[in-house]
């Protein structure tokens, strides 16, 4: 007699050697793997026991090495290309001075692995593969974390959510200034693990989040106030207040932080460049920033509605609540060129689990028919441009383009 468990049994195993195959594609064509993983995201019947993270290991496992394969482009830039000049200098290779520099302590998790990476005579490529393939697996597995926290059954919704989020912050993008991506994915993970009470875990990520990037300090310091106090979206009108004013608050707080000691030479540097200086203006980085801009409001915009749609059903959770103070914060401080790039438009990270919700809940499907038509009208300008740098031999054709050439012909030299 074949009963229910072994019905189940059978079906685990099925779909366990399916993704197998997908594992299989992923390590040998990274490109194709992408794209096959995704669409049996999207076309599987009913996937339970957490099947779906071995799917998401396999999509960040492609995208790392697809990442590994980054190298300068006809005209060098990038973030990344700084990280792999980075690595030359003393204050990295040097342990005596890499020790005395500030940013290196606030930023330990990245610098350290930089660090690792060097003293190690790995390729300076690893750096790449490590921060894509970490960033890309927790961002997606905030979404494993919704649905155990929510208990539905499995749809097409990943599916949907992870096409566009590559469609509004293209992994091109990404490719090419990770560091911060690193930081937001392992926050993001952290707070949904908070959610799902899994405290050990979180505090671990917290953490490693946190000193990644400076945008994580700021991230971990929202997170703290979210569990003292909630922002109700009708007190927004208050975060408006505050944008009349937020250079004297921003300076107030760089000053304070600073006069208690915390790394003061770092933070003023930060004050002039970001609050006072050139990177603070949104005109200073020509139409591609005014256009990034103008995407960022968009998504603020949607999000915000979102979570005024989704905070009236849901019951009060940590996530729910870190959004509100989030939230509130994006409001005050958005006229700052850091703000609307670092935790706006990157801050899609930390939206996910809010969309999932979303687009999983029992809402009117005019507003999901809305909220995706809003997602599809901010369409990551330079997705398909190699700008700086080229993963493989280009687009296109880098879709194509096998494991075996990735990791051996792009190495870094210089």
């Amino acid at each position: 007699m074949v009963t229910s468990y072994d019905l189940s049994r059978n079906h685990i195993n099925k779909e366990l050697s399916k993704i197998l195959v997908l594992l299989v594609v992923s390590i040998l064509v990274p490109g194709v793997g992408v794209i096959v993983n995704v669409l049996y995201l999207y076309t599987v019947k009913g996937l339970g026991h957490g099947l779906e993270k071995f799917v998401y290991f396999n999509i960040a496992l492609a995208l790392g090495i697809l990442a590994f394969s980054v190298h300068p482009g006809p005209i060098p830039g990038g973030d990344v290309y700084r990280y792999y000049l980075e690595m030359n200098q003393p204050h990295i290779r040097d342990l005596q001075k890499f020790a005395n520099r500030e940013k290196n302590w606030m930023n330990i998790t990245f610098y350290g692995l930089m660090r690792l990476i060097v003293v190690s005579s790995l390729p300076k490529n690893a750096l790449s593969f490590i921060c894509i393939f970490v960033s890309y697996l927790c961002a997606m597995s905030t979404l494993a974390e919704v649905r155990e926290n929510k208990g539905f059954p499995y749809g097409k919704s990943a599916a949907i959510l992870i096409v566009l989020f590559f469609y509004v912050y293209s992994p091109y993008t990404l490719f090419s200034n990770y560091r911060n991506f690193l930081s937001v994915s392992l926050l993001s993970l952290a707070i949904m693990k908070a959610t799902n009470n899994k405290k050990s875990a979180a505090f671990l990520l917290l953490v490693l989040g946190t000193i990644s990037h400076n945008g994580g300090w700021v991230i971990m310091t929202i997170y703290l106030i979210s569990k003292l106090i909630t922002v109700p979206p009708r007190f927004n009108w208050i975060a408006v207040l505050v944008f009349l004013i937020n250079e004297r608050v921003s300076l107030f707080l760089i000053r304070f932080l600073s006069g208690a000691g915390f790394f003061p030479r770092y933070l003023n540097a930060l004050a002039t460049s970001y609050i006072l200086g050139s990177k603070s203006s949104l005109f200073t980085s020509g139409s591609y920033g005014l256009i990034r801009y103008a995407r960022a409001i968009v998504l603020l915009i949607t999000t915000l509605a979102v979570f005024v749609v989704v905070n009236r059903r849901e019951k009060a959770n940590e996530y729910l609540r870190f959004l509100s103070v989030y939230l509130f914060f994006l409001i005050s401080f958005a006229n700052y060129r850091m703000v609307a790039e670092r935790f706006i438009l990157l801050g899609i990270v930390l939206f996910l689990p809010l969309y999932y919700m979303f687009i999983t809940g029992h809402y009117p499907k005019s507003y999901k028919l809305l909220f995706i038509a809003l997602m599809l009208a901010n369409f990551d300008v330079f997705t398909f441009m190699d700008y700086g740098v080229r993963v493989g031999i280009g687009f296109p054709w880098n879709i194509f383009e096998p494991s075996v050439s990735l990791i051996k012909n792009y190495i870094i030299q210089f």
